[in-house]
């Protein structure tokens, strides 16, 4: 224990406060101590800290707010807002009654909506009919398969897949498609979304055709090692196949649009990347060939609409659009001053044209742009209508906007998605697309899911056999949770405890241990014995990351805090205590046996990350092995005493993306593989030549036992965790990522 005004740096040093509250005056209204290896600010009475500053506390921004009796005010950096109870939802600083979820739900026709826990309407389908989302029924004989690669990775959540979807376009009710990241192409046949053969795994941002068999999609090329789009790739699709048209277009391409086969336009621009500028680019294709019309426009561009070959608009940065008119473009501000970015345009008429950028809608009447009072209050990305009284705009909490013409109102899609994109048949017949593989449908009365499974991010995995596999994680704004997969479809096991969960690992299907943190990130421990999920006391404060076991009795679980400090801790099958405490913050734990176990984590200075260490456990102390100046280590795993891998970053190069593995033979610890825009979070196997390794960008890697290879798993979203046994390898990653090989 150390004495007053000084905090303990590892088991024996205590070091004065001062040193890390040098500078640190609290804005003279309080002073300054170190908690969890932090400077704070603790302030005077009358005064809140905001960062390292004391700042006077004013009248309490909540007085007065009821929330309308059904709910909650709280403060955050948008003012006072109302968070909701159950059944009800915000509008403005009241809490309105969410309407009957199955008001109009038609169910296809084949069905009836029934009200299920939460409020949610659900089709309960007529015999020989299924559930396509809660309120759709198609026929059993469609194809509700998971979707997969060509190199047998496929998608166990979401459903159909989990790549974000940017756009939509069809022909009619039963022949619609829909674009994403990727490459990621997803056709509508009135039965089922299903997977179309892409050519390519860059990003696809916008897709149209003049007919079923001539349907265009433009890209682009995200390098992760300049953190930015900077090339562009059309595609095409003949009634048969998609194929590459044009790639290496010099700049990344945003939005295609057309009024024939032989008038298509197409746009983009570089942003952000001053190295190459922010031009943007206008191509177009004249039946034969794309060639470059406009490329050194000054801003990037979003979108292209019009509503012929003569009359077409361009969206752009800085509040102007680009018109093509009396075959030339030309450059149209907007009335009133508006100078922010516009994402996309959509029209019924030459004089009736609307646009959305940020959280604004403008409109065009044939003589000017001007903004349209919506009081939208969120990020808007699309616009699109059946006819001028009957347009829909797209936004960023999964609501919707609608334009009756008249008024704008909000419409409330209750999906936990943002959705991007939309395209419709008539007006009880729409479709929106967006992140995290979302999928929508508009019935005319209301919105319901069609895409389905877990959200938030999955964080851990590990299983028994192929049939017995568990994954934790945590839901975007609940509780931590557990999934079981029992060989045919995934289910949640109730923990009746609020944490987010890191990790998962055990010796066989009636011992398996859960670690993660608490709401106020103490360490959270729980247990399955075989048939429940009890939480364990962990005796520690710090938030657990990683969990590993050499028997019943024998169990490892490390964590830390950012900047330090850490802890080790063990399980000696009676109770949890601390084993060692560490300077550094600690993120894996393996051994090869009880008296062979590995630690490793981050090493933190006062105010950055500076390299990482490893720890080692010879049956009877722990020592440090190695201190790392230029990587921190996420992982460890190995297969033998002298086959060991680590993985991690480069903090300093950049932007964190330089990944890192290393290995151990036995005496020493050497670098395998060096990956420029990486960074690897797990490495998991099951023998010394077949050892897996995933990280940030859905990169996934394999070792053979003598070298690195690439895989494609399908997707860009970062991977968190591998487990493999036999034959199947399961990886899971952020939003509610699970895939299977």
């Amino acid at each position: 224990m150390c004495d007053e005004g000084y905090h303990r740096v590892g088991k024996t040093a205590c070091i004065a406060d001062s040193s890390y509250c040098e500078d640190v005056d609290c804005s003279d209204h309080g002073r300054c101590v170190v908690k969890d290896g932090k400077p704070v600010c603790e302030c005077d009475e009358g005064y809140h800290p905001v960062g390292l500053s004391c700042v006077e506390e004013e009248e309490d921004p909540c007085d007065g707010v009821t929330c309308s009796g059904h709910g909650r005010c709280e403060f955050d950096w948008r003012g006072p807002v109302c968070v909701c109870e159950a059944g009800y939802h915000a509008e403005g600083l009241e809490c309105v009654e969410n309407p009957d979820p199955c008001v109009g739900a038609s169910c296809s026709g084949h069905g009836t909506c029934e009200v299920r826990a939460g409020r949610r309407g659900v089709c309960v389908c007529d015999p020989g009919y299924l559930n396509l989302g809660p309120k759709i029924c198609v026929p059993d004989s469609c194809n509700l398969d998971y979707y997969c690669n060509g190199e047998d990775w496929c998608w166990q959540n979401p459903y159909p897949q989990g790549n974000s979807l940017s756009a939509a376009w069809g022909f009619a009710a039963g022949d619609i498609w829909a674009v994403g990241g990727g490459g990621t192409i997803l056709h509508w046949d009135g039965c089922t979304w299903s997977k179309a053969g892409s050519p390519t795994t860059w990003d696809l941002k916008d897709v149209w055709g003049a007919n079923p068999d001539d349907v265009w999609a433009v890209g682009s090329y995200y390098d992760l090692e300049q953190m930015g789009y900077t090339k562009g790739i059309i595609l095409h699709f003949d009634g048969t196949s998609w194929t590459i048209a044009e790639d290496e277009i010099e700049r990344p391409l945003r939005g295609v649009w057309g009024a024939s086969s032989g008038h298509v336009w197409a746009v983009g621009g570089v942003y952000p990347a001053p190295e190459w500028g922010r031009e943007g680019i206008i191509l177009r294709f004249n039946g034969s060939t794309w060639s470059a019309v406009e490329q050194n426009i000054g801003a990037p561009l979003y979108d292209v609409w019009g509503t012929d070959w003569y009359d077409v608009w361009a969206a752009r940065g800085g509040g102007r659009f680009l018109h093509f008119k009396g075959g030339t473009w030309w450059s149209v501000d907007v009335s009133g001053g508006y100078d922010g970015r516009i994402d996309d345009i959509w029209g019924s008429a030459s004089d009736d044209v609307w646009a959305v950028g940020g959280s604004t809608i403008l409109h065009w009447n044939g003589e000017e742009w001007s903004v349209v009072d919506a009081d939208a209050d969120r990020y808007l990305y699309d616009v699109w209508g059946v006819a001028s009284d009957d347009v829909w705009v797209t936004a960023s909490d999964g609501a919707m906007l609608h334009w009756d013409g008249s008024a704008w109102s909000i419409v409330y899609a209750d999906i936990p998605r943002s959705l991007v994109g939309m395209w419709g048949a008539a007006s009880n017949d729409l479709w929106a697309v967006g992140s995290l593989g979302g999928i929508a449908y508009w019935d005319g009365a209301s919105w319901s899911e069609v895409s389905s499974g877990l959200t938030g991010s999955r964080e851990g995995i590990w299983g028994a056999a192929a049939e017995d596999v568990w994954a934790v994680g945590g839901e975007w704004g609940g509780p931590g949770t557990i999934y079981h997969w029992d060989g045919s479809g995934w289910s949640r096991a109730e923990t009746g405890e609020c944490e987010t969960l890191q990790d998962v690992w055990g010796t066989s299907r009636d011992d398996v241990w859960a670690v993660g943190r608490g709401l106020a990130w103490e360490g959270t421990i729980l247990h399955w014995d075989g048939s429940t999920w009890s939480s364990v006391d962990s005796g520690t404060d710090l938030p657990l990351y990683a969990v590993w076991g050499a028997a019943v009795d024998d169990f490892w679980a490390v964590g830390g805090r950012r900047f330090g400090p850490g802890a080790i801790l063990h399980w000696d099958g009676d109770a949890w205590s601390i084993a060692e405490n560490t300077e550094e913050e600690l993120r894996g734990v393996w051994g090869a046996a009880s008296d062979d176990v590995w630690v490793v984590g981050i090493v933190h200075g006062q105010y950055q990350t500076i390299g990482g260490a490893i720890f080692h456990w010879d049956g009877s102390a722990w020592s440090k092995v190695l201190s790392d100046n230029d990587y921190e280590f996420h992982d460890i795993w190995g297969t033998a005493s002298d086959d060991v891998w680590a993985v991690g970053r480069n903090p300093f190069v950049h932007a964190f993306r330089l990944g890192l593995v290393v290995h151990w033979d036995g005496s020493d610890w050497s670098d395998s593989l060096v990956l420029d825009g990486c960074e690897f979070y797990s490495v998991r196997g099951t023998a010394p030549d077949d050892v897996w390794v995933v990280g940030n960008g859905g990169v996934i890697l394999h070792w053979d036992g003598s070298g690195w290879s690439s895989v494609w798993g399908g997707t860009k979203t970062s991977l968190r965790d591998v487990w493999s046994v036999g034959g199947d390898v399961w990886v899971v990653g952020d939003g509610g990522t699970i895939l299977h090989r």
